[in-house]
């Protein structure tokens, strides 16, 4: 199915409700093989947004992973809902009121001008209205961004970042990890600047992996002005 903002959109249901996926990287058709354009992420969140489709959350990502893997990315990773705020003498923050989906062209021109997206006090305040502190000098248990988490374990359900991204859907997400050999990794720059800056969270379905990327951290997707990493938006 395909609408007039040229969005692939593939019907499914989640947690018994039915819902559209919508991918807005599109593709591009070369001889035999099929290969996902490169898009900037401020276009593709906007044909998500005028055909009301929300950005997939982590866990969301998680059920799909979980119960429809085979509409989630297989050669990459996808955009997450969720936001990660850096700022100097606080820590990383994740968080659910991501400035770059307020934002999206203003973060998009950042990154095309080779910057990182830093805020303004007005964004710092209501990025972190709904956060959660995940690398600080208060929580040295979570200090470490780059850990893998492993389900079926207390670090597992009991870690509030993991608890913040996932919800009430934690235990049965862990438990369903662990049965696949698998664990959570977390991978972001954390190196903080002068200025508060943000990221947007990636889910790499292929390594479990929540990804919080720079700008110039990698020339494979990590920027939004030239980003293959796809957006994957739901409407129920």
């Amino acid at each position: 199915m395909e609408n007039k903002n040229k969005l692939e959109i593939k019907e499914t249901s989640l947690n018994g409700k039915k819902c559209e996926i919508a991918y807005a990287q599109g593709l591009n058709y070369l001889a035999d093989n099929i290969v996902r354009s490169s898009r900037p992420f401020n276009e593709q969140y906007m044909d998500l947004k005028k055909s009301g489709f929300d950005t997939i959350s982590a866990k969301e990502a998680a059920q799909l992973f979980m119960h429809n893997r085979e509409l989630l990315p297989s050669y990459g990773e996808c955009y997450l809902k969720e936001g990660l705020i850096l700022v100097k003498d606080q820590g990383i923050y994740l968080t659910k009121n991501s400035p770059i989906l307020e934002y999206p062209l203003g973060a998009t021109n950042s990154h095309k001008r080779g910057k990182r997206y830093n805020l303004s006090e007005n964004q710092l305040r209501k990025s972190l209205e709904n956060s959660v502190n995940i690398m600080s000098k208060k929580h040295p248990i979570q200090a470490n961004i780059r850990a893998s988490y492993y389900p079926g374990t207390k670090a597992f359900n009991e870690n509030e970042g993991v608890r913040f991204l996932f919800g009430d859907f934690t235990e049965e997400f862990g438990d369903f990890l662990k049965s696949q050999n698998k664990g959570i990794n977390f991978l972001a720059d954390y190196n903080l600047y002068k200025k508060p800056s943000a990221n947007q969270l990636k889910f790499n379905p292929r390594f479990t992996e929540i990804l919080g990327d720079h700008a110039r951290r990698r020339k494979d997707g990590g920027r939004l002005d030239d980003s293959v990493c796809e957006l994957i938006g739901i409407r129920y």
